[in-house]
């Protein structure tokens, strides 16, 4: 399509997103990620071989709808994933299934509970779950564990999750 920028016709496969065909949809330009936007959407469905086969479960938490069904997305063809708009939500998810729960990936400026005061209130609780910190605002400094600066590639966030479980269980 000319004149829109970061809309174009293309043809592409998502890997474990769609049953082995190869779809053509406008591709859908977010925060410097280029994905399918059926596969934004949840049009399609992944095939019953793409599911993931780990017990792992991992927690997005990002106030943008957008963002936060971007990287579950990114993450569903890998680990179980549960998303929150909030730091609240995220704390009932805890109350809820507690040792399920294997990581957090939580935006860190949000209304309400930010990202910070959520990693706060998990530590005063009690519990003990790796967190990894996105923001687009590159607060390094603040975040007080791993960090993945906005905008990133699908293939770094799962790069970041799989590095922050593999560091829990080489604690172990």
């Amino acid at each position: 399509m000319k004149g829109r920028p970061g809309v174009s016709r293309a043809a592409f496969r998502v890997p474990g997103a769609c049953t082995r065909r190869w779809l053509t949809r406008r591709v859908f330009r977010f925060m410097g990620v280029v994905l399918c936007r059926a596969y934004i959407m949840g049009v399609a469905h992944p095939s019953p071989n793409a599911l993931p086969e780990t017990h792992r479960l991992v927690v997005v938490v990002d106030d943008e709808p957008q963002m936060r069904r971007i990287m579950a997305a990114t993450l569903q063809d890998h680990y179980r994933v549960l998303s929150a708009e909030s730091g609240e939500e995220v704390l009932a998810l805890f109350g809820a299934m507690g040792r399920d729960i294997s990581a957090v990936v939580t935006d860190i400026r949000m209304p309400g509970m930010d990202g910070l005061a959520l990693a706060a209130a998990l530590r005063d609780s009690g519990i003990s779950v790796p967190i990894l910190f996105v923001s687009g605002f590159g607060v390094v400094g603040e975040a007080p564990g791993p960090f993945l600066p906005k905008p990133f590639l699908p293939d770094d966030l799962l790069a970041a999750v799989q590095q922050l479980l593999d560091d829990v269980e080489g604690d172990d």
